[in-house]
């Protein structure tokens, strides 16, 4: 018999479940989950949690305010196409959440879920007064909160396993630490996104954090925003948060574009929220500074000639112009340096279209020499790995492929030399099984990722190679014989 028990004010569906679990009669949370929800193979510690339909009839809850006030779904609404939202929001109206971390570009953002559930120890003491038990709020389990906004108290966080059942501890070690003037306001931020109403206009977001930069003096006479400068500004205004999750990953100096660089590349594709709290917090100070900004902002009659897309990458349509301005520019004597720096892009691409062109450039002294480069072009030509070129030359990997590069045609050779060296490990191996194999289901099942390789890159030589297909009428008869 299912008995309909009450979910808690900003409770989590995972936090419920437990309770619930517990308190069913059965003799362990398990056996309860696979009796009512139909199994206990469910993720139910995920913020997208798929298992709402059944939770929404064991609480007698509409499946509406379960989404909106017991996950943090909405916390991704502000900076989420509208319809990319709505097409999240039915999916796990559905019980489908599977693919919500791709489709909310949770994947690309390095932000997955990890094991750690947050509390406030205030929190724990007042839900058990009032309650008589404690649970987890789903505010406490935002991205990047740091804090209890109600308290002002720093979250603690404990581990918890996939399929554990577990619920905040009550006994835990006092720590008197006040939160930093940027914990609280990361936080409040933070907070103020899980109830959001509705998305934020991209336009609109584009022209506040220009404004706000060229305010600051981080954009430069030559249209270029000063990377460096807002990076290392950024980390001393947000120094208390540099060394905790998921900021240690977003101001990760190894990455290829560190935050902010990489915020501005393709500015219109989503954005995680807790970077646009930092980016907020930061130009603006408060979120309500932010808010009346945004609502009293109105675009200029004559728009700026500095725009976001100046900071982004050279595009592939624009290549060939600039191969074109480059060749013209060595041409006329200037040096790889300042051609690289004036078209925003690296000295090795500057070198690499010389080369090709047979321009003369000076350059600096090498530890590779003519014989060293000549060995390895006659070894790329042969196909050989990179990193075995460069171990048999004593150069780095990079050296290698810069040459390479600088040859024309050689990288379009060296790729079909590799496809076709696979496409013959195939082929062989299908020839391998061919002793054993009586139908094509056969060779199937003997080389599968074979079988399919030639099927979608050879599939004429496959067709002739393997046994003819069995028609439809005798299949039958064959399956009976085998």
């Amino acid at each position: 018999m299912k008995t309909h028990y009450p979910i808690l004010r900003g409770e989590t569906a995972y936090s419920y479940i437990v309770r619930w679990a517990y308190h069913s009669g059965y003799p362990d949370p398990r056996a309860a989950t696979t009796a009512h929800i139909g199994s206990d193979n469910f993720q139910f510690k995920s913020h997208f949690p798929s298992f709402l339909p059944e939770l929404s009839v064991l609480s007698n809850t509409p499946l509406s305010t379960l989404i909106e006030q017991h996950t943090i779904l909405p916390f991704y609404k502000a900076f989420t196409k509208y319809d990319k939202y709505i097409k999240a929001y039915e999916d796990i109206f559905a019980g489908n959440s599977k693919d919500l971390h791709t489709q909310l570009s949770l994947v690309s953002s390095r932000n997955i879920q990890g094991n750690i559930l947050a509390y406030c120890s205030s929190c724990v003491t007042e839900d058990i007064s009032r309650f008589g038990v404690q649970y987890w709020h789903r505010d406490h389990q935002v991205p990047g909160q740091v804090i209890c906004v109600k308290h002002k108290k720093p979250l603690n966080g404990v581990s918890v396993k996939r399929r554990e059942f577990a619920l905040p501890p009550t006994d835990w070690p006092e720590v008197l630490i006040e939160p930093s003037k940027d914990e609280k306001l990361i936080s409040a931020i933070l907070y103020y996104f899980l109830s959001a109403k509705a998305p934020f206009d991209a336009d609109v977001l584009k022209g506040l954090y220009l404004q706000a930069l060229l305010k600051k003096g981080f954009v430069t006479s030559g249209n270029n925003l000063r990377v460096k400068l807002l990076c290392s500004d950024l980390k001393t205004f947000w120094s208390s948060l540099c060394g905790k999750d998921p900021y240690t990953i977003i101001f990760n100096d190894e990455s290829a574009y560190p935050f902010p660089a990489g915020f501005f590349y393709n500015f219109e594709t989503q954005k995680h929220p807790v970077k646009h709290a930092l980016l907020i917090g930061y130009l603006f100070g408060t979120i309500e500074a932010f808010m009346a900004a945004y609502q009293s902002y109105r675009a200029p009659k004559r728009q700026c000639d500095i725009t976001f897309d100046s900071l982004s990458r050279v595009s592939k349509a624009s290549q060939p112009k600039q191969r074109q301005t480059i060749v013209s520019s060595l041409k006329s004597g200037q040096s790889m340096r300042s051609i690289a720096k004036r078209l925003h892009t690296s000295i090795s691409v500057v070198k690499g279209i010389a080369c090709r062109h047979d321009l003369a450039i000076s350059m600096r002294p090498q530890k590779i020499t003519p014989l060293v480069r000549h060995n390895i072009m006659l070894s790329a030509e042969l196909g050989q790995a990179t990193s075995d070129i460069a171990t048999a030359n004593l150069c780095s990997i990079g050296a290698v492929e810069q040459i390479i590069g600088q040859q024309l045609g050689l990288v379009e050779r060296r790729k079909k030399l590799r496809f076709n060296k696979l496409k013959n490990e195939h082929r062989q191996k299908v020839l391998t099984c061919l002793v054993q194999a009586r139908t094509r289901n056969d060779v199937r099942k003997l080389v599968n990722s074979s079988y399919l390789y030639l099927f979608k890159n050879d599939k004429e030589w496959l067709y002739q190679t393997i046994p003819p297909a069995v028609a439809r009428k005798d299949r039958r008869c064959a399956k009976q014989s085998n």
